[in-house]
């Protein structure tokens, strides 16, 4: 070490490997060698300096570039949503419309914008495929409760493009109420803050405004669906429910409510999991909804194509495998797209929505 400060300081002292230093060895560095190993310490110091300065003018210029950037791509989705009931149409004689992942309330305007302009059938699975598949199992499950549908209380947490389609098939079906209820707490008509979707969900359900949190609201409710978020209720919600209540926690991967919790309180407990019993997938009603509207030449899918799909499904589980943890076919059987699409077709047929030409 003592060698080495001598040497950047100019010494003539001749550095020593460490091999020279035992005893009767003397090994000098050659001053050339010195130079070079000087040298490149040097350029590499040179260089890491260098690099901190070019990092430091152009890492914030790179981030004001990535601010900018990411500042523009609000706009961008918003200006691909509306050009995207512009290109569809241009390719409608070649492809069936079974729209996927737009969240709403954009999924109810751009599947509204397809289906005026264009003459096949348009389908949004995040909503039909996914209430479809929910009325399927509410109608099994009645059969286990002895309960009907006229005389249900229902609360259905998280008003988006499921939450909306989902009220709108058991509207169809004949549920006797039907309680939304948004991050602020229940959707009734007159509340302020509403989207154009949940407008029309508050003055087609909730008919006697109630009002309050999902907790609140709960109470004395006969069946509750879940698509919003994980851990919204407890199982002490689930004790203030009507007797037998049934609950469909479809929040995926974390539903509303764990089944472990629900143990012993619900008659029936489904969720969107395939690790649990009853899982409550679209892809149980989208194969056989196109199977059936492309074999029939529909040029629309109706709200009763929607139901007889659902009762296809239910009809897919039969009387002796019905229980309380099979509610629902699994999304592996494959004869519910063979039950699915007849029906789907009759459907069509019989609301005159198909091709005579």
């Amino acid at each position: 070490m003592f060698g080495l400060f001598q040497a950047m300081a100019g010494s003539n002292t001749q550095l020593v490997s460490p091999a020279a230093a035992l005893p009767g060895r003397s090994t000098p560095i050659p001053t050339a060698e010195r130079h070079a190993v000087l040298g490149t310490a040097l350029a590499l110091i040179l260089f890491i300096v260098g690099l901190v300065i070019v990092l430091m003018l152009v890492v914030p210029a790179l981030a004001a570039q990535v601010n900018a950037l990411v500042g523009h791509i609000p706009a961008l989705i918003h200006s691909l949503q509306e050009r995207f009931g512009e290109w569809l149409p241009l390719i409608e004689k070649r492809l069936g419309g079974n729209l996927e992942d737009i969240k709403g309330p954009e999924c109810f305007e751009i599947e509204a914008q397809l289906k005026e302009r264009m003459n096949i059938p348009v389908f949004h699975d995040d909503q039909h495929g996914t209430a479809v598949v929910a009325l399927a199992a509410l109608w099994n499950s009645l059969k286990i409760t002895g309960k009907k549908m006229e005389d249900l209380s229902v609360v259905i947490a998280g008003i988006g493009a499921a939450g909306v389609a989902i009220g709108k098939i058991l509207i169809n079906a004949g549920v006797g109420e039907i309680v939304g209820c948004d991050r602020t707490g229940a959707v009734y008509s007159g509340r302020g803050d509403l989207n154009s979707a949940k407008e029309w969900f508050a003055a087609n359900t909730n008919p006697t405004r109630k009002m309050g949190t999902i907790g609140e609201v709960l109470r004395g409710a006969d069946v509750f669906i879940g698509v919003s978020g994980p851990d919204l209720i407890t199982a002490a919600d689930v004790r203030t429910m009507a007797a037998e209540p049934i609950v469909f926690a479809m929040a995926n991967p974390n539903p509303e409510i764990r089944p472990e919790q629900t143990d012993g309180l619900a008659a029936v407990m489904a969720t969107g999991r395939s690790d649990y019993p009853n899982q409550i997938n679209n892809v149980l009603a989208f194969p056989g909804i196109f199977r059936g509207a492309l074999d029939a030449h529909a040029t629309d899918i109706t709200e009763n194509m929607k139901l007889a799909a659902a009762v296809a499904i239910a009809e897919s589980v039969t009387d002796a495998e019905l229980s309380p943890k099979f509610v629902v076919p699994s999304v592996f059987d494959r004869t519910v797209v063979d039950r699915v699409a007849p029906a789907v077709a009759a459907a069509a047929v019989a609301d005159g929505v198909i091709r005579r030409d």
